[in-house]
């Protein structure tokens, strides 16, 4: 595999930080008031593959697989990390017919033992399993150590770890996690008073007949986001971002275009184009950040009771009064997905 270089001057400055907290916790967001809290990088970012599968005999399936990571660095050194795979499917038929059931999808991580990858996998550990021990074996190394780890290639589509220590918990493919954590990294800003930290993925998938006018779609849009919380389990930053993807069909049941990712919402900028539609004149990336600052200060129970009301699209939009000066845009996904990942925070070691 061709290794991966990153340059990592933004974060060389903090080498000389320590970071606060004790041992991890799925649910305690919160640390006593002797734990010191760290000044540290914060980051996610994510990619994204499109397919179009095409098998004789059964319904095409338009698959969605969006990994994303979240890391925090303390210099140059990994102090947490994250991963997990949206994996989203929408099959349809030789007229251009959905045929499967699309409203919310489980990650990987979030599927557990239902995954079922125990049973195949020569060492005998589900998904969630394996991506836990990457993490672990990820956590006090260097970002160049892990994006550049030692890798084989098991067959065309799976390039897996070669390290001995990582082989025994993990052997699935590692080039998506990699690729997203050095998106994570390039993303990460300086944060100060952090004790723990979240991480979330959330996706809506949905699909629509073709038609003699409109081309048939099957969607996906992964809400995911990183939060961190000072020792009250106040948020002291949040990031986030919507990586929606899209295949078209006809009423043949054939591709209409490619089938191909896109960049995120937030990776778009003015290409998105939301600026001339939005009352407040601003681009998705800019309302965007003005939700993830909005945050600031608050707690899980403050952002999930915010103010909200359904405009003429339909759309859930804030009608907090702060946060209606530099956002009208649909907060739905942003909100439970920051409410999910502060929910899942865990305490720096």
């Amino acid at each position: 595999m061709k290794k991966i270089l990153t340059t990592l001057c933004a974060v060389a400055m903090l080498a000389g930080c320590t970071a606060g907290g004790s041992k991890k916790s799925s649910t305690n967001t919160t640390s006593t008031k002797e734990e010191t809290a760290a000044t540290v990088m914060v980051g996610t970012g994510s990619v994204t593959n499109v397919a179009n599968k095409v098998k004789e005999g059964a319904d095409t399936t338009a698959q969605f697989d969006t990994t994303f990571a979240s890391v925090v660095l303390e210099g140059n050194i990994i102090k947490y990390v994250y991963y997990d795979v949206a994996q989203d499917k929408v099959t349809y038929d030789a007229t251009g017919h959905v045929t499967s059931d699309n409203t919310t999808s489980m990650s990987k991580k979030d599927l557990g033992d239902n995954y079922g990858m125990k049973d195949k996998s020569s060492i005998k550990k589900e998904w969630f399993e394996q991506v836990e021990a990457l993490e672990k074996w990820a956590v006090g190394k260097t970002v160049e150590e892990v994006l550049n780890m030692p890798t084989t290639q098991k067959d065309e589509k799976h390039t897996v770890p070669a390290d001995k220590d990582l082989m025994t918990g993990c052997t699935i493919g590692v080039t998506g996690f990699q690729q997203a954590l050095d998106k994570a990294v390039k993303n990460a800003v300086e944060v100060k008073d952090v004790a723990s930290v979240g991480s979330a993925i959330l996706t809506e998938v949905s699909g629509k007949d073709a038609t003699a006018e409109k081309s048939g779609e099957a969607k996906a849009n992964s809400t995911y986001g990183v939060v961190a919380l000072d020792k009250d389990g106040k948020v002291v930053f949040t990031q986030t971002d919507i990586a929606q993807n899209a295949v078209k069909f006809t009423t043949a049941g054939a591709l209409d275009g490619e089938a191909m990712a896109v960049p995120t919402k937030g990776e778009k900028k003015d290409e998105y184009g939301m600026k001339k539609a939005s009352a407040i004149g601003k681009e998705w990336f800019e309302q965007n950040q003005a939700f993830d600052e909005w945050t600031v200060g608050k707690t899980s129970k403050e952002i999930s009771g915010m103010e909200v009301t359904t405009n003429e699209a339909g759309k859930t939009v804030t009608a907090d009064k702060d946060l209606m000066t530099g956002c009208t845009m649909g907060v739905d996904s942003l909100q439970k997905v920051t409410v999910t990942a502060i929910a899942a925070a865990s305490k720096l070691n």
